[in-house]
């Protein structure tokens, strides 16, 4: 074999590395029972719903920086989720079927998020009709 070829060997073996390392490392989103799977350290990201059956806890006079609301994930299942950012402009709007995407970690039960690590579906301007409330 030739030099060429060897280095040509070396070079895709180390790109299939290198894809499979990112494949493994992408994250999913889950439920709260698979965030509780994982320790207090390990960032998790969770799809669901706004429970409107628990109030938006809001003071921005005592502390602008949390949030916190309660999210029911994909299998039903209810978690307070603490957001440490100011409230997400129309979060109270969110409706039965609009997503939110909180990425962060399960602490003693709470669901806590960091900055920006939050995702609201933007309500539409062409939707018909009236905003849910």
């Amino acid at each position: 074999m030739k030099k060429i070829h060897i280095v040509l060997i070396c070079v895709i073996a180390v790109m299939l590395g290198v894809i499979v390392t990112m494949m493994m490392n992408t994250s999913t989103f889950g439920t709260f029972a698979d965030a509780e799977k994982l320790g207090p350290d390990d960032e998790f990201r969770v799809v669901g719903t706004l429970d409107k059956r628990y109030p938006i806890e809001y003071n921005a006079s005592v502390d602008a920086n949390v949030c916190s609301f309660y999210l029911q994930d994909k299998k039903g299942s209810s978690k307070k989720v603490v957001l440490h950012q100011s409230k997400p402009r129309d979060l109270e709007k969110s409706g039965p079927n609009d997503e939110i995407v909180v990425n962060g970690s399960l602490i003693k039960d709470e669901f806590h998020v960091g900055p920006n690590g939050i995702q609201l579906k933007c309500p539409s301007k062409y939707n018909k009709g009236t905003p849910e409330s």
